[in-house]
């Protein structure tokens, strides 16, 4: 009986405190601005972690095969995706 009153508890805290971040997010707009901005600086830097890494296996693979043309392919991806 007592664990499941402790479990009501911790469950009604949880959606209190949900309760109020949201509301504080959605209230206040330099707060909300400072976590989009956050987050559209965490999806820049894994895009650029990913770039790399496409980089360092199309690299590894034209090295492994021997084949120029892995490089050529992943360089003229690279310019259709800026537009060129």
């Amino acid at each position: 009986m007592t664990r499941n009153i402790a479990k009501g508890i911790l469950v009604g805290a949880a959606i209190a405190a949900g309760s109020y971040i949201g509301y504080h997010i959605i209230g206040d707009e330099e707060f909300r601005s400072s976590v989009a901005d956050s987050f559209q600086r965490a999806r820049a830097s894994s895009q650029q972690k990913l770039d790399a890494f496409n980089e360092d296996v199309a690299l590894k693979r034209a090295k492994v095969t021997r084949n120029p043309g892995v490089n050529q392919g992943w360089v003229e991806k690279q310019w259709h995706e800026i537009g060129y």
